[in-house]
């Protein structure tokens, strides 16, 4: 065996150490984000605390919004879909939040993806969304190949990469 083999297989076993750690140290957080998608609902916390627990019923209970976007996604062919769903600040209003200024929402889906939004970014109406059907049909769970049963989608964002499949937390860290 030479010098280089020796190098490359060292580099995988650190690499392998590396994954397989990650995997251990956020087994809690995608254990946590499968019974959420399992029982359709969004945890809302600050502070590493639970605020609320928000059910699908609650959520579809809120005004719902039914909108177009175009779908960019990992060198796909755009295509247009249709959405349905609940608008940021209704969403923010009936878990009893009240983001001012410096705050952060990091929207977590069940598969670890973070999004990250600033305060500044929620002024405008009608620009982030947190939907429940695409093309008239209820998103389901990853577990059965969905994008749901929740996403958070930015019409902004020209290129999907901000949008969070799978959501199942919602953070809120206020500024101080």
């Amino acid at each position: 065996m030479n010098r280089q083999t020796k190098i490359i297989i060292i580099l995988l076993a650190i690499f392998a150490v590396i994954i397989g750690g990650a995997l251990f140290l956020n087994r809690d957080v995608m254990e946590a984000g499968k019974a959420a998608q399992k029982s359709r609902t969004i945890t809302v916390t600050s502070a590493g605390e639970t605020l609320c627990v928000l059910n699908e019923d609650t959520i579809k209970a809120l005004p719902a919004e039914t909108f177009e976007t175009t779908v960019r996604s990992h060198g796909m062919k755009p295509e247009p879909a249709v959405y349905k769903g609940v608008e940021i600040h209704d969403f923010l209003k009936s878990a009893g939040m009240e983001v001012k200024g410096g705050d952060r929402l990091y929207f977590k889906g069940a598969d670890t993806y973070l999004v990250t939004i600033e305060a500044k970014e929620l002024q405008e109406q009608g620009h982030i969304y947190i939907v429940y059907e695409k093309d008239g049909r209820e998103m389901q769970p990853r577990a059965e190949g969905g994008e749901g049963p929740y996403q958070v989608i930015l019409l902004s964002d020209a290129f999907s990469q901000r949008w969070c499949k799978f959501l199942s937390e919602v953070e809120w860290e206020r500024a101080e």
